[in-house]
């Protein structure tokens, strides 16, 4: 029963820490600092120099795609109706770093009206650093080096990516993996309450460890509640 009780706290802390909730939060008073450096609106970019790309992304969708190689520029699409400068999506180019950040630093999230949908293009080989909030979260086709994604409220997809690490951690939402000609992979899942359907992976000696073939690809999944799909 106490258990019980300490994982329903533990849900509604997390669904509170929404930016659409009343309680303020880092999300609600989100700030990040070098402002002005960033564009509002959709941006384009050029992919070459590009080495990671680090996402926040609090309500909505967010998806992201492979971008063509042949491309001289690659995207990032937002749509949503009626929005303002501030909660438009902001992005900058820091040397070899794409940032994309949800709105404009110190401006309330929670006064974004509608939920917003991003549609990124990406490089070729970049790591992919993500944080969510009740966002649903779409990795499509997409070949990278590594993947850390965080997200508390929001579902966290990965379908037809090829990858060398892949480390996820979900508070609520669910998780679904669906790798490249499905790939080899070492898996470690680790949750209080979620369920493992692991199509192809054996259990091995160590706890919360399973595996498939020769384990090419690295994957860490760790949820409260929420469960892991993988094939």
């Amino acid at each position: 029963m106490k258990k019980a009780l300490s994982l329903l706290l533990t849900v509604i802390i997390s669904i509170c820490l929404l930016p659409g909730c009343t309680v303020r939060t880092s999300q609600s008073s989100y700030q990040y600092s070098n402002m002005t450096d960033y564009k509002a609106g959709d941006f384009k970019y050029d992919p070459k120099p590009i080495k990671s790309v680090s996402i926040d992304w609090f309500r909505g969708k967010l998806d992201i795609i492979q971008g063509s190689a042949d491309s001289e520029k690659l995207k990032v699409d937002e749509k949503a109706p009626d929005l303002s400068k501030n909660s438009r999506v902001h992005c900058r180019v820091s040397k070899d770093q794409l940032l994309i950040k949800y709105c404009a630093s110190g401006y309330n999230t929670a006064a974004v009206s509608g939920l917003k949908h991003l549609i990124v293009e990406i490089p070729v080989d970049v790591e992919l650093n993500i944080y969510g909030a009740g966002a649903e979260i779409n990795i499509n086709g997409c070949s990278i080096t590594e993947l850390n994604c965080e997200s508390t409220t929001g579902s966290v997809n990965v379908d037809d990516c090829s990858a060398e690490k892949l480390k996820i951690k979900t508070t609520v939402g669910g998780v679904k993996i669906n790798l490249h000609e499905k790939k080899d992979a070492d898996l470690k899942y680790t949750t209080v309450s979620g369920k493992l359907t692991a199509d192809g992976y054996e259990k091995t000696g160590t706890k919360n460890n399973y595996k498939k073939g020769n384990g090419d690809c690295r994957i860490f999944v760790e949820t409260l509640t929420g469960s892991l799909e993988i094939k």
